[in-house]
């Protein structure tokens, strides 16, 4: 009955349901839009061709910071090249600097010397670093002979007494030192002038012996002993030590012994002054003559 109602009224129940479906769009303002293939390809193929870029980009970025790395690489190595050379410079401006400081301290101390000097370098030693003789760089070939006197100096410019040349080579000498057990030199005391001689007891014990001291001198520990320059060995006036220990000579009840410490440090010792002093021939003459009597 009811389907029979329905097709009897087909006409008004589509015009009903027009009408209804005309209200509901225009209250729900919607607008149909045509169906496009394009839009619908495009939304399809969207992530293939991101999927493209986005791996054509990385590849494109991991080339350019390849390249980028592969750059800052080669500056650090050419940075760190230069860096090399620059510290290879600085350490060979630094040696010159030292060369010229040695060299300028070096004719500073020659000029200081009232004599004709030849400087000559240690080139060998005792390994010990307390021998009684070193080898020197300079021989007969440099003007060298027997008896020439050895100074040196320290870092403050203090030029003091070494020993002396015993034997010459052509392009070397040997220089026995002060220190020796049988060395002997005239000395005086700086301040209380005084003179006596000095004897080697050995470079192991690195100390000298001062006898013939008078008694009633008064001499103290610390003062400066010197050449006395009552030779024809070694001029006068020359720095050898200080006195470090005052004692009393048990053979002789006149005189005292003083222990004398050199101013110079074997294991140092590297740049020295050969000494050619010329006493005067009427000097020599009146020393042979009172060795005589």
């Amino acid at each position: 009955m009811q389907n029979f109602f329905l097709y009897r009224n087909k006409s008004f129940v589509v015009l009903l349901i027009s009408l209804f479906l005309s209200l509901l769009l225009m209250f729900l303002n919607v607008k149909l839009t045509v169906f496009n293939i394009r839009s619908v390809f495009l939304f399809l193929t969207y992530p293939i061709e991101w999927s493209v870029s986005a791996a054509g980009n990385f590849f494109a970025h991991s080339v350019t910071s390849f390249n980028t790395i592969q750059k800052l690489e080669n500056e650090l190595a050419f940075n760190k090249e230069r860096l090399q050379r620059y510290q290879e410079e600085v350490l060979l401006l630094s040696q010159i600097k030292k060369e010229n400081d040695d060299l300028r301290n070096t004719l500073d101390i020659k000029s200081r010397l009232n004599y004709t000097t030849c400087y000559a370098k240690v080139v060998f030693r005792e390994p010990n670093l307390t021998g009684d003789y070193l080898i020197v760089n300079k021989g007969s070939l440099d003007g060298i002979k027997n008896n020439m006197p050895v100074v040196s100096y320290d870092l403050s410019g203090q030029i003091f007494l070494v020993g002396k040349v015993i034997e010459i080579t052509l392009g070397g000498s040997k220089v026995k030192l002060i220190t020796a057990a049988d060395s002997s030199i005239g000395v005086m005391l700086k301040n209380s002038g005084y003179v006596g001689v000095m004897k080697g007891i050995g470079s192991w014990q690195q100390n000298c012996v001062v006898e013939f001291i008078p008694f009633e001198a008064n001499s103290y520990v610390g003062e400066e002993v010197v050449t006395s320059g009552e030779s024809d060995v070694f001029p006068p006036g020359i720095l050898i030590g200080k006195v470090i220990g005052i004692g009393r000579n048990t053979m002789e009840e006149f005189y005292k012994k003083l222990f004398v410490k050199p101013e110079y440090k074997y294991g140092k010792l590297k740049d020295v002054f050969i000494i050619d002093w010329k006493p005067g021939l009427q000097l020599n003459d009146l020393m042979e003559k009172a060795s005589e009597q």
